[in-house]
C-alpha cells in the first residue's frame, strides 16, 4: 500500500500490534504516549473493513465530537496521505448528479463507506449493529454506555454474502486502546479479565503493554521531553507512571473507593505534622493505627482532628502515613513518639487481633 516514494515504514512492534489486533477476539492495549495506538487502531480497522466484505465497524471515543475529530484526523488527514490506494477503496457518493466525497461527517459524527458494502463511522447511534468496535481511551469511557449500549451492538456475528458464518473469522471483535488510569475502574477490571480470559482462551484474547522505553527506542518520543517531565516537580510520580510507564494508579483491587473518588473528596490541603490546637480550642486529636501483620506490610495510620459540639462530634482527617515495618517493637516507639506530637487524646488499634503483640 505504500508508496514507492514513501519513507514511512512500520516498526516491527507496530506490526505485531496490527496482527492482534486483526486475529484476536479481544484485544486489550496499555500504550505509553507516542506508540501510535490509534493510529495503528485505526488502520487496523480501515483494511479489515476494506478486506472484508459488509463489515460494520466503529470507534468510540471519550465524547461523540472527540471521536469525529479523531476519526477525520487519523483518516482523511492521517492515512490517505500515507496511504494514497486507501482512499481509492472508498464508495463516492452522487448527489443531484454530482461525486461527493466518499464519507459522511459533521461536527459530532463521521462516516467512511466503502465499495465492497464495509463502513466505518463513529460509534453514535444506538440501533446501528456492528462487527467490530475500538475502544478510544476507554478509560475516559462511561462504563454504563459501554456495558448497556456500546458492547450490545456486536450482538449479531457477520455473515458472508452467501449468509454463512465463517468460523476462521474472529466475531464481534472488541479492541481497547488506552493508556493506563486508575484501578479500581471499569477500564481496569476490563483489563484483568481481557488478562484472565488470555489465560483460558489464548487463541481468542490478548494484553498486550509497553512503556515509554519503546517508542523512544525507535526515536517516536523526544527524548528531552520525557526527561523535562521526570524533573519537572509539578509532574507527579503518579502521572508519570499513567501516562509512560503503563502502570496503573493506586486503588488496590478490591478497595471501596477508587483513588480519584478519595482525591475529589480532599478539603484539607495541608496535613498537620504535630499539635497545631490553641490552648483555647476543645479540639483535640486521634490516632488510629491499621496493624501490618507480617513481611512487606505496612502500619496505617490515620490521624483526625476532633470538634466537640453540645450533643455531637465532628472531625477532619489532617494527616496519613505508614509505618513501614512489621517489628511491633519499632510499631509501638513510632506511635508513642505521634501520641506525644499531637497530645493525642485517644490511640485506637486492634488489640485482640493482630495488634495483640503491640499491647504486650
Amino acid at each position: 500500500m505504500t508508496p514507492k516514494d514513501s519513507e514511512f515504514t512500520l516498526y516491527p512492534f507496530q506490526r505485531i500490534i496490527l496482527r492482534s489486533m486483526s486475529r484476536y477476539t479481544q484485544g486489550y492495549f496499555v500504550f505509553s504516549r507516542g506508540t501510535s495506538k490509534s493510529f495503528l487502531a485505526f488502520l487496523n480497522r480501515f483494511i479489515h473493513a476494506d478486506l472484508t466484505p459488509r463489515h460494520k465497524t466503529g470507534i468510540i471515543a471519550g465524547s461523540k465530537r472527540q471521536a469525529a475529530s479523531i476519526a477525520k484526523e487519523k483518516i482523511i488527514d492521517d492515512l490517505w496521505n500515507k496511504f494514497p490506494l486507501l482512499a481509492n477503496e472508498m464508495q463516492k457518493r452522487r448527489v443531484a448528479g454530482k461525486l461527493q466525497d466518499a464519507y459522511n461527517s459533521g461536527s459530532d459524527y463521521a462516516r467512511f463507506n466503502f465499495k465492497n458494502g464495509s463502513w466505518l463511522d463513529v460509534a453514535s447511534d444506538r440501533g446501528l449493529r456492528r462487527d467490530s468496535i475500538i475502544l478510544e481511551e476507554i478509560i475516559e469511557q462511561d462504563a454504563t454506555f459501554v456495558r448497556e449500549v456500546a458492547l450490545p451492538w456486536l450482538s449479531k456475528a457477520r455473515t458472508t454474502l452467501k449468509g454463512r458464518i465463517n468460523p476462521q473469522e474472529p466475531q464481534a471483535q472488541k479492541i481497547f486502546v488506552t493508556t493506563a488510569g486508575y484501578q479500581g475502574t471499569y477500564a481496569y477490571e476490563k483489563l484483568v479479565a481481557t488478562l484472565a480470559m488470555s489465560v483460558f482462551q489464548p487463541e481468542k484474547y490478548i494484553v498486550m503493554t509497553g512503556s515509554y522505553k519503546l517508542p523512544l527506542y525507535h526515536n517516536l518520543v523526544n527524548p528531552q521531553e520525557v526527561e523535562d517531565r521526570i524533573n519537572d516537580p509539578s509532574y507527579t510520580k503518579d502521572s508519570f507512571d499513567r501516562e509512560y510507564l503503563s502502570i496503573w494508579s493506586d486503588a488496590p483491587a478490591g478497595a471501596a473507593f477508587s483513588s480519584a473518588a478519595i482525591i475529589k473528596l480532599r478539603k484539607i490541603k495541608r496535613v498537620e505534622l504535630k499539635n497545631k490546637i490553641p490552648e483555647d480550642s476543645d479540639d483535640f486529636y486521634v490516632i488510629s493505627a491499621d496493624m501490618a501483620k507480617d513481611g512487606d506490610a505496612a502500619t496505617a495510620i490515620v490521624i483526625a482532628r476532633v470538634t466537640p459540639k453540645d450533643y455531637f462530634f465532628t472531625y477532619k482527617i489532617i494527616n496519613l502515613l505508614t509505618i513501614n515495618n512489621s517489628d511491633y517493637m519499632f510499631v509501638a516507639n513510632r506511635l508513642k513518639e505521634l501520641v506525644l506530637d499531637y497530645d493525642a487524646k485517644l490511640l485506637i488499634y486492634d488489640a485482640n487481633g493482630i495488634g495483640a503483640a503491640l499491647r504486650d
